[in-house]
């Protein structure tokens, strides 16, 4: 069903199936900011077109409250920037 969330961004089904599939495996981090809150943080895929389609997702989820099995913490979503530690600059000499 969330997958289906995808198609305001992509005509075809198997498109936006193909990208639900794909964001499971994005690499993140999960963290417990509350006692009844867990904070999923996704590395922002490289396409730009998959990225807004992800963002639009997470709002959505966001404003819903989602929560663990149900009943369980809200989750929270966020979608971190690729590259956070950028190489440093080459000294000029």
């Amino acid at each position: 069903m969330l997958a289906l969330r995808f198609d305001q961004s992509y005509q075809r089904h198997q498109d936006a199936f193909s990208i639900f599939r794909a964001m499971l495996h994005l690499p993140g981090r999960v963290t417990v900011p509350g006692p009844d809150r867990l904070e999923v943080n996704l590395d922002r895929p490289d396409s730009e077109k998959v990225a807004c389609a992800l963002e639009n997702l997470v709002a959505d989820l966001n404003r819903e409250q989602a929560h663990l099995l149900g009943n369980g913490p809200v989750l929270t979503f966020c979608l971190s920037q690729v590259n956070k530690n950028p190489l440093p600059p080459y000294p000029l000499s």
